[in-house]
């Protein structure tokens, strides 16, 4: 029986899709194809003269991953020219670019000839330096780039073009895709690399660098089905796991805080111990929570540093050398803490980016990427990286679509809402933190007691402090049971607040019980020895070199994590309370006296 035509197939007769060796072997021909034609005559091209069978998502997915694009968008011209009009005030010559490749002067004036007039407005108003929409702000660090021209990078682009392409054609695309951003790139392609925008600074091309990392390795998940729109239940375990890992080692900075060294260390070691396992599951939770821990660890440089250089080695033996994640950490490692930290912003939003092109905007992976940079961008607001108004406009935007998508106390929404007040909270908006948490309080679980026990010491009311701590602790034990990071962090908290007011006998009493609770969490968790690891990986020894006396001295100023303990918020119908409970828990601590009962709702 004849195979029907349209069907990829095999030697044997059976019709097979394009293998990645078969995508990178055709590469230029694609790349060329996409210029001059549509996206079904290219693949009729490509079935007729290559016998080269993929579908449409398969080709989306590719053009992406090699940042292909043939027309100018009106949010990336936004951004683009305010970003020209930038430089164009300190007087700096610019070349411009979006994604890579080079844009044409003439043709981008031709596309503001020719679009709308709303569109005409916005571009105008960015060009003269005017505000830009959020969403053209995260195209401004991970889509377009202004440079200083180079004679040297101009001499660079002629010599590719005249020993891989020779005469360049006439085509219709606006941008100049000569050169796109993945052909400089070694991870998706085997020959030489061409030379990085050589009048870029160091740190300039280290970000763009890191930039291709985030991109590649998000395209290699979503091309590998390693992520896809909607997670089964492997998937949410691993996103759990990610966030209970990054509770722990909020809870290990915690006990350094306080100078608590011997139990912040060992939980230090288990996170680490446990970071391949996370690492080999790949969710796409890691990055997004792995980068505050690099800046709550400024004030251990050394710590740091260890931490950078573990990631990176682990990286290299699960993956390999030439995979991104693993150039990625290569690119850490060139940087001081300084450089991480002003990374922090166009990195997240960068991956974010990268992320939502791949992904359905309901989906439930676009939500676990809203919600982990939101959870980024909370902390960014208290390091001055964002500013407080933009990031409220953006949370309560995500508030109202996801309720769109779904309802008013949907887990989704109510993750949302507790984010919010979890900046309200670390801002000291006390009226707006009372009025969110008294929205969700009958759909949430009641670990938002923290946040209000923080806003009473901030007022000085420390006998009501004290209450919701441990109303905190005591909710916790009865949910989770022994051995969960939620009831550590809560003890923790507890003892540090009676600690500080005087009351050294009860904060005994709390911290004799702290240790009960470090050691069941240590059991559950399974300790591992850093040591042992680097013997089985062959790690360098002052890669793993740490001892809880090498600890001593240091000072963490304040935490700043904003993930909330327990398991995954996006889980939150699981793991919710009764309504009852709930409000018993707030009555006892004198919140949310004005609450009253909405019918059922």
């Amino acid at each position: 029986m004849e195979v029907p035509l349209g069907f990829p197939t095999t030697s044997s007769g059976q019709r097979q899709w394009a293998t990645p060796e078969m995508w990178q072997s055709h590469r230029v021909t694609i790349v060329e194809l996409y210029k001059n034609h549509t996206l079904k005559e290219m693949m009729k091209i490509m079935e007729d003269k290559h016998k080269f069978f993929a579908t449409i998502r398969m080709y989306k997915s590719h053009i992406s991953k090699w940042g292909l694009q043939k027309h100018f968008r009106a949010k990336q011209v936004q951004a683009l020219l305010h970003q020209k009009a930038e430089r164009d005030a300190t007087q700096k010559a610019s070349s411009m670019y979006i994604r890579g490749n080079k844009v044409d002067s003439k043709k981008l004036q031709a596309y503001i000839n020719r679009t709308s007039k709303q569109n005409k407005d916005r571009i105008s108003t960015a060009a003269n330096g005017g505000p830009l929409s959020p969403s053209a702000q995260r195209l401004m660090a991970a889509v377009v780039a202004c440079r200083t021209p180079s004679p040297v990078q101009s001499f660079e682009k002629r010599r590719y073009t005249a020993s891989h392409r020779g005469q360049r054609s006439n085509n219709e695309t606006d941008l100049d895709t000569e050169k796109p951003l993945g052909s400089r790139f070694t991870w998706l392609q085997t020959t030489p690399p061409q030379t990085l925008l050589l009048s870029a600074s160091d740190a300039h091309a280290r970000t763009e660098k890191c930039m291709r990392c985030l991109r590649d390795y998000v395209a290699d998940n979503f091309e590998s089905g390693r992520w896809s729109d909607d997670l089964d239940e492997r998937g949410r375990v691993e996103l759990d796991q990610v966030i209970d890992w990054a509770n722990i080692f909020d809870d290990a900075l915690r006990f350094l805080q306080r100078e608590q060294n011997q139990q912040g260390f060992r939980l230090v070691q288990i996170c680490f111990g446990q970071y391949k396992a996370l690492l080999s599951a790949g969710s796409i939770r890691l990055f997004f929570s792995i980068y505050p821990i690099f800046i709550q660890l400024q004030h251990y440089p050394d710590l740091a540093r260890k931490m950078i250089g573990y990631a990176s080695k682990m990286s290299e033996t699960i993956h390999s050398t030439a995979h991104p994640f693993t150039a990625l950490w290569r690119e850490f490692l060139a940087m001081d803490h300084d450089e991480i930290r002003l990374n922090w912003k166009p990195l997240i939003n960068c991956y974010s980016s990268f992320i939502a092109e791949q992904s359905n905007d309901d989906s439930e992976l676009m939500f676990e990427a809203v919600r982990a940079r939101n959870g980024n961008i909370r902390c960014q607001t208290l390091d001055g990286l964002v500013d407080f108004n933009l990031a409220e406009e953006l949370f309560q935007k995500d508030i109202t679509t996801w309720e769109n998508y779904t309802h008013t106390s949907s887990p989704e929404t109510v993750c949302l809402k507790r984010g919010l007040s979890t900046f309200y909270a670390i801002h000291q908006r006390y009226d707006d933190l009372e009025r969110i948490i008294t929205e969700i309080a009958p759909w949430s679980r009641p670990s938002y007691l923290h946040m209000l026990a923080v806003a009473a010491v901030d007022q000085g009311d420390f006998v009501q402090a004290v209450e919701l701590y441990d109303a905190w602790l005591t909710w916790s034990k009865d949910e989770f049971g022994a051995g969960h990071d939620e009831i550590a962090c809560a003890c923790i908290c507890l003892e540090n607040l009676l600690r500080d007011i005087g009351d050294m006998e009860q904060a005994d009493i709390v911290g004799k019980q702290s240790e009960i609770i470090l050691d069941a969490l240590c059991v559950r968790l399974g300790e591992m020895e850093i040591q042992e690891t680097c013997d089985e990986e062959g790690l360098d020894g002052n890669e793993a070199d740490l001892t809880s006396s090498s600890l001593n001295g240091f000072d963490i100023l304040g935490d700043s994590l904003t993930y909330q303990g327990g398991k995954a918020l996006g889980s939150v119908g699981e793991d919710a309370m009764g309504r009852t409970s709930c409000l018993k828990i707030i009555s006892k601590c004198g919140f949310l006296s004005s609450y009253t009962d909405h019918g059922g709702a």
